[in-house]
């Protein structure tokens, strides 16, 4: 479904990501990529107007008043309605898979709603990104969230970190959020552990998928002890994203979300 932009036409393709940062009472300031996109990709001009989100739930419809080579500035026409926070806020932590595959698992997720993308490093994780290489991951992963929050015409973009090892995770994770872990060998499926134990809108959900292979046994094991509810979702065996995107769909379904 395609959101109205704030002066109630249709600008698709025409969505900029603006940081909080550069935005002022009257004008914001567009720099980097997304400066390059309007200028050498939809090639905008003086006078041209475009839909600007903050990816913190705020959007503007903005006039271009001056484009350069290090920025360009538009000037605030008017403002939408901030984008309401969804009742469930999920955060997905993936286990790292095969490029392609994560990227679009990180696209997917991002498009349903989910609140943040924490990935993790789990024993058959077949990626595994070294020190050095971190914050490419980490920056590509963040890229590829904008342009899912501006084709779905959101205007709030989970936040991206960086991948961790999983009992790192697990460690660091708020006990206040329940922890759903998708695994084929658990005896409970997803929509009766929540029939029987219903979501609390305000509270936090963590939900953690594994990698190509699925998490092993003392894996699950760890994550049971640390809190998770195992479930399973159904008689298939999923594809890493394709559980991400069930399990997530459910959850925001079931907290209201969707």
């Amino acid at each position: 479904m395609r959101r109205a932009s704030p002066d109630g036409a249709d600008h698709a393709g025409r969505v900029v990501f603006v940081p909080c940062e550069d935005w002022s009472p009257s004008e914001v300031v567009i720099r980097g990529a997304e400066l390059h996109h309007i200028a050498h990709v939809l090639r905008f001009r003086k006078g041209e107007r475009v839909e600007v989100v903050d990816g913190a739930g705020g959007r503007a419809l903005v006039e271009i008043v001056e484009i350069s080579r290090a920025a360009a500035r538009g000037a605030i026409v008017s403002r939408g309605a901030d984008e309401p926070r969804p009742p469930l806020a999920v955060r997905v932590a993936p286990a790292v898979i095969r490029a392609q595959r994560m990227d679009w698992l990180i696209e997917k997720v991002t498009e349903l709603g989910a609140a943040a993308i924490a990935p993790v490093i789990s024993e058959r994780t077949v990626v595994k990104p070294g020190a050095r290489g971190d914050g490419a991951h980490s920056q590509r992963w963040e890229r590829i969230a904008i342009a899912a929050m501006k084709q779905s015409r959101r205007a709030t973009c989970p936040r991206v970190f960086g991948p961790v090892p999983l009992e790192t995770f697990l460690d660091g994770r708020s006990r206040e959020s329940r922890l759903f872990v998708p695994w084929e060998r658990a005896g409970t499926v997803l929509n009766g552990r929540l029939s029987e134990a219903p979501l609390d809108p305000a509270g936090p959900v963590d939900l953690l998928i594994g990698p190509e292979g699925g998490f092993s046994d003392s894996e699950a094991d760890m994550a049971r002890e640390k809190g998770a509810e195992l479930v399973h979702l159904g008689r298939a065996v999923l594809r890493s994203e394709t559980a991400a995107i069930a399990a997530l769909t459910i959850l925001l379904h079931r907290g209201g979300s969707l």
